[in-house]
């Protein structure tokens, strides 16, 4: 079964994946997956935003009174675990990352990142050597990233085709639908 059988519509630069009705059976999910990784898109990339009550403000005539959440389409959520599991577990198997990389990588804990730290600090001063440290809080790091050099990045790593081209329909920004729902205030808080 292929993508062609979903009937991939393609619209304003937007990929949309239409299901007929045979695709609510369970075994119809994994092929669907498949297909998406094999011919690299991400379908499900609609997201409704919602505003709910922030509880407890005293005016919500005010837009800060309320607080904007992403409902995301499930299929699309279980896809992007697959993927983000299988991506690190291709780049566990091919030891892809530095031993100095802690983020994401199982058996690596902020504890050993501390430890290595304070080895190192201490191999300073015992070689009566000068140093500093220089630490960074990147806020909203993942809204910065280019797409284009992360997915090379991934090519560069030899990542598959498909993955590589399902990163980046991922990576394209999501298409908002902006839905108005009205929660009484009593339920808010």
């Amino acid at each position: 079964m292929s993508l062609r059988r979903h009937t991939l519509v393609r619209a304003r630069g937007a990929i949309a994946c239409e299901l007929h009705d045979d695709a609510m059976r369970p075994e119809i999910l994994p092929m669907i997956y498949t297909d998406c990784l094999t011919e690299g898109i991400h379908p499900w990339r609609q997201v409704t935003v919602v505003a709910i009550n922030k509880p407890f403000k005293p005016d919500y005539s005010k837009p800060k009174a309320y607080r904007p959440i992403s409902l995301m389409e499930c299929a699309g959520k279980l896809l992007e675990k697959i993927v983000a599991k299988r991506v690190n577990d291709d780049i566990q198997a091919h030891n892809l990352l530095p031993m100095t990389q802690f983020g994401s990588c199982p058996h690596h804990s902020a504890v050993d990142a501390a430890a290595i730290l304070v080895h190192r600090i201490q191999a300073t001063q015992a070689a009566k050597r000068a140093s500093a440290l220089l630490l960074f809080d990147i806020s909203g790091f993942f809204d910065n990233v280019n797409p284009a050099h992360t997915v090379q990045i991934f090519r560069d790593k030899g990542f598959p085709d498909g993955t590589c081209s399902w990163i980046q329909s991922f990576s394209l920004p999501a298409q908002p639908l902006l839905e108005a729902v009205a929660i009484p205030r009593t339920l808010s808080r």
